[in-house]
Protein backbone atom coordinates (compact mmCIF):
# COMPACT_ATOMS: atom_id res chain seq x y z
CA UNK A 1 0.00 0.00 0.00
CA UNK A 2 0.98 3.34 -0.20
CA UNK A 3 0.84 6.22 2.56
CA UNK A 4 0.31 9.77 1.71
CA UNK A 5 2.96 11.55 -0.36
CA UNK A 6 3.33 8.46 -2.09
CA UNK A 7 5.24 6.58 0.54
CA UNK A 8 5.27 2.90 -0.67
CA UNK A 9 5.15 -0.17 2.09
CA UNK A 10 6.53 -3.06 0.51
CA UNK A 11 5.01 -6.90 2.33
CA UNK A 12 8.68 -7.45 2.23
CA UNK A 13 10.05 -4.70 4.85
CA UNK A 14 6.95 -5.07 7.19
CA UNK A 15 6.78 -9.14 7.30
CA UNK A 16 10.67 -8.40 7.71
CA UNK A 17 9.79 -6.24 10.81
CA UNK A 18 7.76 -8.36 11.96
CA UNK A 19 10.38 -11.53 12.03
CA UNK A 20 12.81 -9.61 13.88
CA UNK A 21 9.79 -8.53 16.28
CA UNK A 22 8.74 -12.12 17.12
CA UNK A 23 12.59 -13.06 17.44
CA UNK A 24 13.04 -10.30 19.52
CA UNK A 25 10.03 -11.16 22.07
CA UNK A 26 11.14 -14.76 22.32
CA UNK A 27 14.77 -13.01 23.00
CA UNK A 28 13.47 -11.01 25.91
CA UNK A 29 11.82 -13.80 26.86
CA UNK A 30 14.22 -16.62 27.42
CA UNK A 31 16.99 -13.43 28.46
CA UNK A 32 14.85 -13.25 31.19
CA UNK A 33 14.86 -16.96 32.44
CA UNK A 34 18.42 -17.16 32.02
CA UNK A 35 18.89 -14.03 34.39
CA UNK A 36 20.31 -11.87 32.18
CA UNK A 37 21.19 -7.80 32.69
CA UNK A 38 17.57 -5.45 33.05
CA UNK A 39 18.75 -3.70 29.56
CA UNK A 40 18.97 -6.98 27.77
CA UNK A 41 16.09 -6.75 25.90
CA UNK A 42 16.82 -3.24 24.77
CA UNK A 43 20.79 -4.08 24.43
CA UNK A 44 19.50 -6.94 21.74
CA UNK A 45 16.80 -4.93 20.39
CA UNK A 46 19.66 -2.57 19.05
CA UNK A 47 21.79 -5.74 18.01
CA UNK A 48 19.89 -8.06 16.43
CA UNK A 49 17.43 -5.58 14.94
CA UNK A 50 20.53 -3.02 13.30
CA UNK A 51 22.74 -6.14 13.14
CA UNK A 52 20.98 -8.03 11.11
CA UNK A 53 19.39 -5.67 9.18
CA UNK A 54 23.09 -3.73 8.33
CA UNK A 55 24.85 -7.18 8.02
CA UNK A 56 22.57 -8.78 5.49
CA UNK A 57 21.92 -5.58 3.59
CA UNK A 58 25.68 -5.40 3.44
CA UNK A 59 26.11 -8.31 1.82
CA UNK A 60 23.85 -8.08 -1.03
CA UNK A 61 25.45 -5.43 -1.77
CA UNK A 62 28.87 -6.63 -1.63
CA UNK A 63 27.66 -9.76 -4.12
CA UNK A 64 25.19 -7.35 -6.19
CA UNK A 65 27.96 -4.31 -6.09
CA UNK A 66 26.94 -3.97 -9.97
CA UNK A 67 23.06 -2.99 -9.27
CA UNK A 68 24.72 -0.12 -7.04
CA UNK A 69 27.95 0.89 -8.16
CA UNK A 70 26.05 3.97 -10.33
CA UNK A 71 23.63 4.67 -7.29
CA UNK A 72 24.51 4.33 -4.28
CA UNK A 73 21.60 5.84 -2.61
CA UNK A 74 20.16 2.51 -3.54
CA UNK A 75 21.92 0.42 -1.01
CA UNK A 76 19.91 2.35 1.82
CA UNK A 77 16.60 1.48 -0.04
CA UNK A 78 15.68 -1.58 2.52
CA UNK A 79 12.33 -1.29 1.50
CA UNK A 80 12.22 -3.33 -1.44
CA UNK A 81 14.13 -6.10 -0.60
CA UNK A 82 17.58 -7.30 -0.77
CA UNK A 83 18.49 -9.01 2.21
CA UNK A 84 21.39 -11.67 2.48
CA UNK A 85 20.96 -14.09 5.36
CA UNK A 86 24.13 -14.98 5.96
CA UNK A 87 25.65 -11.53 6.04
CA UNK A 88 23.18 -10.79 9.15
CA UNK A 89 24.01 -13.70 11.16
CA UNK A 90 27.71 -13.00 10.84
CA UNK A 91 27.39 -9.39 12.05
CA UNK A 92 24.83 -10.41 15.06
CA UNK A 93 27.78 -12.31 16.56
CA UNK A 94 30.73 -10.23 15.79
CA UNK A 95 28.23 -7.41 17.99
CA UNK A 96 27.32 -9.98 20.18
CA UNK A 97 30.72 -10.93 21.09
CA UNK A 98 31.52 -7.21 22.07
CA UNK A 99 28.12 -7.38 24.07
CA UNK A 100 28.83 -10.11 26.01
CA UNK A 101 32.59 -8.75 26.81
CA UNK A 102 30.75 -5.20 28.16
CA UNK A 103 28.20 -6.94 29.98
CA UNK A 104 30.51 -9.56 31.25
CA UNK A 105 28.51 -12.46 30.39
CA UNK A 106 29.07 -15.77 28.34
CA UNK A 107 28.95 -15.19 24.54
CA UNK A 108 28.03 -18.27 23.81
CA UNK A 109 25.47 -18.47 26.24
CA UNK A 110 23.88 -15.28 24.99
CA UNK A 111 23.89 -16.71 21.51
CA UNK A 112 22.11 -20.05 22.72
CA UNK A 113 19.09 -17.75 23.41
CA UNK A 114 19.60 -15.70 19.78
CA UNK A 115 19.55 -19.35 18.05
CA UNK A 116 16.10 -20.46 18.37
CA UNK A 117 14.82 -17.08 18.49
CA UNK A 118 16.46 -16.34 14.86
CA UNK A 119 15.34 -19.57 13.23
CA UNK A 120 11.68 -18.62 13.98
CA UNK A 121 12.22 -15.11 12.59
CA UNK A 122 13.68 -17.05 9.08
CA UNK A 123 10.37 -18.68 9.23
CA UNK A 124 8.37 -15.88 8.91
CA UNK A 125 10.89 -13.86 6.71
CA UNK A 126 11.05 -16.15 3.76
CA UNK A 127 7.06 -15.66 3.62
CA UNK A 128 8.56 -11.93 2.91
CA UNK A 129 10.49 -13.46 0.62
CA UNK A 130 7.75 -15.11 -1.46
CA UNK A 131 5.87 -12.04 -1.26
CA UNK A 132 8.46 -10.26 -2.95
CA UNK A 133 9.77 -13.00 -5.53
CA UNK A 134 12.94 -12.85 -4.37
CA UNK A 135 14.93 -15.96 -3.36
CA UNK A 136 12.99 -17.33 -5.84
CA UNK A 137 13.59 -21.74 -7.22
CA UNK A 138 14.26 -23.08 -10.43
CA UNK A 139 11.60 -23.50 -13.26
CA UNK A 140 9.57 -26.90 -12.55
CA UNK A 141 6.59 -28.96 -13.37
CA UNK A 142 6.14 -30.21 -9.62
CA UNK A 143 2.45 -29.93 -8.43
CA UNK A 144 3.42 -27.74 -5.40
CA UNK A 145 5.59 -25.32 -8.16
CA UNK A 146 4.37 -21.22 -7.65
CA UNK A 147 3.79 -19.17 -10.47
CA UNK A 148 4.42 -15.16 -9.79
CA UNK A 149 2.41 -12.62 -11.63
CA UNK A 150 3.11 -9.14 -10.17
CA UNK A 151 4.66 -6.92 -12.34
CA UNK A 152 6.72 -5.13 -8.80
CA UNK A 153 8.10 -8.90 -8.02
CA UNK A 154 11.75 -10.06 -8.27
CA UNK A 155 10.49 -13.38 -9.60
CA UNK A 156 10.47 -14.19 -13.23
CA UNK A 157 6.82 -13.89 -14.08
CA UNK A 158 4.62 -16.61 -15.98
CA UNK A 159 6.76 -19.43 -15.12
CA UNK A 160 6.28 -22.42 -12.65
CA UNK A 161 8.75 -22.03 -9.92
CA UNK A 162 10.11 -24.18 -6.59
CA UNK A 163 9.01 -22.67 -4.03
CA UNK A 164 12.26 -22.33 -2.23
CA UNK A 165 11.02 -19.97 0.16
CA UNK A 166 8.11 -22.10 1.45
CA UNK A 167 10.65 -25.00 1.76
CA UNK A 168 13.11 -23.06 4.07
CA UNK A 169 10.37 -21.83 6.23
CA UNK A 170 9.28 -25.24 6.53
CA UNK A 171 13.07 -26.79 7.39
CA UNK A 172 13.27 -23.77 9.51
CA UNK A 173 9.88 -24.61 11.46
CA UNK A 174 10.86 -27.71 12.23
CA UNK A 175 14.75 -26.95 13.47
CA UNK A 176 13.15 -24.04 15.41
CA UNK A 177 11.31 -26.46 17.14
CA UNK A 178 13.94 -28.31 18.02
CA UNK A 179 16.35 -25.98 19.26
CA UNK A 180 13.45 -24.59 21.41
CA UNK A 181 13.13 -28.24 22.84
CA UNK A 182 16.98 -28.43 23.35
CA UNK A 183 17.74 -24.67 25.33
CA UNK A 184 16.32 -25.53 28.67
CA UNK A 185 18.26 -29.11 28.72
CA UNK A 186 21.47 -28.04 27.11
CA UNK A 187 24.59 -29.05 29.00
CA UNK A 188 26.85 -26.44 28.30
CA UNK A 189 27.10 -23.07 27.12
CA UNK A 190 27.42 -22.95 23.37
CA UNK A 191 25.60 -26.54 22.31
CA UNK A 192 22.20 -24.63 21.07
CA UNK A 193 24.23 -22.63 19.02
CA UNK A 194 26.59 -25.22 17.44
CA UNK A 195 23.48 -27.62 16.66
CA UNK A 196 21.90 -25.04 14.85
CA UNK A 197 25.28 -24.48 12.62
CA UNK A 198 25.13 -28.49 12.51
CA UNK A 199 22.19 -28.73 10.76
CA UNK A 200 20.97 -25.31 9.18
CA UNK A 201 24.14 -24.89 7.26
CA UNK A 202 23.18 -28.31 5.40
CA UNK A 203 19.73 -28.00 5.30
CA UNK A 204 20.43 -24.14 3.52
CA UNK A 205 23.38 -26.18 0.93
CA UNK A 206 20.70 -28.67 -0.22
CA UNK A 207 17.88 -26.13 -0.62
CA UNK A 208 20.52 -24.02 -2.89
CA UNK A 209 19.89 -26.51 -5.34
CA UNK A 210 16.90 -25.47 -6.16
CA UNK A 211 17.16 -22.21 -6.22
CA UNK A 212 17.52 -20.15 -9.68
CA UNK A 213 18.49 -16.44 -8.63
CA UNK A 214 22.04 -16.05 -9.77
CA UNK A 215 22.18 -12.29 -8.26
CA UNK A 216 22.95 -14.34 -4.84
CA UNK A 217 26.43 -14.91 -5.86
CA UNK A 218 28.78 -17.97 -6.58
CA UNK A 219 31.37 -19.07 -4.35
CA UNK A 220 34.05 -21.62 -6.14
CA UNK A 221 32.83 -24.12 -9.19
CA UNK A 222 33.10 -27.55 -8.10
CA UNK A 223 34.95 -30.37 -9.74
CA UNK A 224 31.48 -31.25 -12.43
CA UNK A 225 31.92 -28.35 -13.81
CA UNK A 226 29.13 -26.59 -11.83
CA UNK A 227 29.18 -23.29 -9.15
CA UNK A 228 28.59 -23.47 -5.69
CA UNK A 229 26.79 -20.57 -4.53
CA UNK A 230 27.97 -18.15 -2.08
CA UNK A 231 25.42 -19.60 0.23
CA UNK A 232 26.70 -22.86 -0.32
CA UNK A 233 30.00 -21.80 0.35
CA UNK A 234 29.38 -19.99 3.13
CA UNK A 235 27.60 -23.43 4.50
CA UNK A 236 30.43 -25.32 3.91
CA UNK A 237 32.62 -23.41 5.85
CA UNK A 238 30.09 -23.04 9.39
CA UNK A 239 29.70 -26.85 9.19
CA UNK A 240 33.79 -26.94 8.93
CA UNK A 241 33.31 -24.14 12.34
CA UNK A 242 30.63 -26.07 13.87
CA UNK A 243 32.98 -29.59 13.91
CA UNK A 244 35.39 -27.48 15.74
CA UNK A 245 33.15 -26.39 18.38
CA UNK A 246 32.03 -29.06 19.04
CA UNK A 247 35.51 -30.66 19.96
CA UNK A 248 36.67 -27.49 21.83
CA UNK A 249 33.32 -27.28 23.75
CA UNK A 250 32.93 -30.74 24.70
CA UNK A 251 36.10 -31.49 26.37
CA UNK A 252 35.40 -28.46 28.63
CA UNK A 253 37.15 -25.62 27.52
CA UNK A 254 33.86 -23.53 27.16
CA UNK A 255 33.40 -20.11 28.74
CA UNK A 256 34.65 -21.01 32.86
CA UNK A 257 32.74 -17.89 33.90
CA UNK A 258 29.50 -17.79 32.61
CA UNK A 259 26.76 -15.79 34.73
CA UNK A 260 23.91 -17.91 33.18
CA UNK A 261 21.51 -19.87 34.63
CA UNK A 262 20.41 -21.11 31.08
Amino acid sequence: FTLPGGVAIHSYGVVLTLAIGVGLVLVHRWGLKAGMPKDFGLDLLLIAFGGSLLGARGEYVRTNWTLFENDLGAIFDLRSGGQVYYGGVVFVIFLVVLYSRWKHISALGVMDILAPASTVGQVIGRVGCLMSGCCHGGPTDVPWAVTFSHPDGLAPRGIPLHPTQVYESIYCALLAAFLIWLLPKKRFHGQVLLSYFSIYPALRFGNEFFRDDPERGYFLPTLFGEHLSSAQGLSLMMLLGATVGWVVLVRGTSDKGDTLAL
